[in-house]
């Protein structure tokens, strides 16, 4: 079997796989929650800045919670 052809065959089998469908969904949301946590901190030292940072600070906490 040629390279390309393999490829696709493994693609093929990886969508329909049912562990990796629910393994792959199991944490979906981690990388969010850490993503806005993140967002949050950046805003909150930078807070007494500008309103800017402030309406950054307010929606990461928002989504996050």
């Amino acid at each position: 079997m040629r390279r390309p052809a393999a490829a696709l065959v493994a693609c093929g089998l990886l969508a329909v796989s049912p562990f990796h469908l629910w393994y792959s969904q199991e944490t979906r949301n981690y990388a969010f929650v850490i993503l806005l946590g993140i967002a949050s901190m950046g805003a909150m030292t930078r807070l007494p800045g500008t309103t800017r940072n402030r309406i950054g600070y307010v929606a990461a906490n928002t989504l996050g919670s």
